[in-house]
């Protein structure tokens, strides 16, 4: 049976000669895969973050959805033709999939995506935008860090707390930087003398609580774009 969704376009692994596996985030069942067959001839909807509208159908004896139909729902000329958002667009594509992996229907979280999309497509503010990105996201996704005092000496990534009481461990940051990260947090101020370091810890921030992430490929074309 054919169905319709709107999707946020992630990844893609070649399938056949002309076909790919396609992974979006949907709106309606959350992180799924299709087999898009023809898409290596079609591949104009296929850019990273990409929000498109498509047909798709299942067979009972499948798992695997085919798309027949995928055209773009929202224009996004600018991340489609300047090449730093495009390789922005292609980091933050690379964070959303490691991190989410519900097939559940999460409207609230696909329409924030969205909107990030939308953001990133007429910002002039780039330099900013992945960090800042990252910082907004984690509420969605579960390991928003808590401010346990008001007084912010450190910041402890394990346990995801800013407090003014020192607790030996590894991944402890304290000083100027901690408090810092607690204004990033709470009011997504970037103060430029820390901005690299924030983005460093924050990044550690994710691989300590999501399992297996790891977007290593994706931050270093970032990383040499951005210095």
């Amino acid at each position: 049976m054919k169905q319709n969704d709107y999707g946020i376009f992630l990844h893609r692994s070649s399938f056949s000669e002309s076909s790919v596996i396609a992974t979006f985030y949907t709106k309606n069942g959350g992180l799924q895969k299709y087999l898009f067959q023809g898409a290596k001839k079609k591949n104009h909807t296929l850019f990273p973050l990409n929000v498109c509208e498509f047909t798709y159908y299942g067979r009972p004896d499948s798992e695997l959805k085919k798309i027949t139909q995928a055209d773009s729902a929202v224009v996004l000329d600018d991340i489609l033709m300047n090449p730093l958002k495009s390789i922005i667009a292609f980091f933050m594509a690379d964070v959303i999939r490691q991190a989410l992996n519900s097939t559940e229907k999460e409207e609230q979280l696909f329409n924030f995506l969205v909107q990030s999309i939308e953001a990133l497509n007429k910002t002039n503010d780039v330099a900013n935008f992945p960090l800042l990105f990252l910082v907004k996201f984690t509420p969605w996704i579960g390991i928003q860090p808590n401010a346990i005092d008001e007084q912010i000496l450190y910041f402890n990534l394990r346990d995801g707390e800013f407090h003014a009481d020192y607790r030996a461990g590894e991944w402890c940051i304290e000083g100027d930087l901690a408090k810092g990260l607690s204004e990033l947090f709470v009011m997504n101020k970037v103060e430029a003398k820390f901005k690299k370091q924030m983005f460093d810890v924050v990044l550690n921030y994710y691989e300590l609580h999501i399992p297996r992430f790891d977007v290593s490929r994706s931050l270093s074309i970032l990383k040499e774009t951005l210095t």
